[in-house]
């Protein structure tokens, strides 16, 4: 096994990791907005 492909290897997971981190930090942001607009309307 190369340096290449071990680097390629164990960087796939932690790409992958980091993308759900960014997507539920994204989601978690419109979800506060949404809550925000809701409680204005109450």
């Amino acid at each position: 096994m190369t340096m290449g492909s071990f680097v390629r290897a164990s960087a796939r997971p932690c790409l992958g990791h980091a993308i759900s981190i960014e997507t539920s930090a994204s989601v978690r942001h419109v979800w506060d907005m949404h809550q925000l607009r809701d409680d204005m309307l109450v």
